[in-house]
């Protein structure tokens, strides 16, 4: 049987992005091959977001995430905050940022489907877009701030703030990953499916 979350993750992608206009423009076909498939989970705990999709890293940046946190495979989703930059675009800040503020409801899309308990930004750029359009607290740990998306109060961890630290410091923040992930997901109502023929 499909996983649940991989089904209205693939019909969102083929009724949604797949007719986006919001950049008058189409999403990179890189980008919807591998959208779904980067999970192997049936109730991922994590989305782990990259600014967009690089071809030419290969998923670099999300490998070692899931390496130096020792995540677990069932536990992540990866995509990006920007869902259609091709390579062939002229790709300026002024674009990137723009781009997102007519895509950041797919991500609001992606949280309500999966609601995480926990958001990895692997870059920057990352949690910079994501700090322009969504309210980011300190959080009571030294390692996870809060950011509020549909509502919903969800740590958020910067990874490329503490990717040249101590080993001190990556145990300690293996440790505190732990504790929040052994927490069970709250159930709510995800969006209805249509039916299948």
């Amino acid at each position: 049987t499909e996983a649940y979350v991989a089904v209205c993750l693939r019909e969102w992608v083929d009724e949604i992005i797949n007719n986006c206009s919001r950049c008058n423009d189409y999403c990179n076909r890189f980008e919807k091959d591998i959208f779904i498939t980067r999970t192997k989970s049936e109730n991922p705990k994590i989305i782990i977001l990259q600014q967009y999709q690089k071809i030419k890293n290969n998923h670099d940046s999300i490998n070692e995430i899931i390496e130096l946190l020792n995540i677990d495979e069932k536990d992540w989703y990866s995509s990006n905050c920007i869902k259609c930059v091709k390579e062939s675009d002229a790709i300026t800040d002024v674009l990137l940022n723009n781009r997102f503020e007519k895509c950041f409801r797919n991500l609001e899309k992606e949280v309500e489907i999966i609601q995480p308990l926990l958001i990895i930004t692997s870059d920057n750029e990352s949690f910079l877009h994501l700090s322009s359009q969504f309210k980011i607290n300190q959080g009571s740990t030294a390692f996870f701030d809060i950011i509020t998306i549909n509502n919903s109060a969800i740590p958020i961890l910067n990874f490329v703030a503490f990717k040249e630290t101590d080993s001190k410091t990556w145990n300690d923040l293996n440790s505190e990953l732990k504790i929040l992930l052994s927490a069970e997901k709250v159930s709510t109502v995800r969006p209805r499916i249509k039916e299948r023929k």
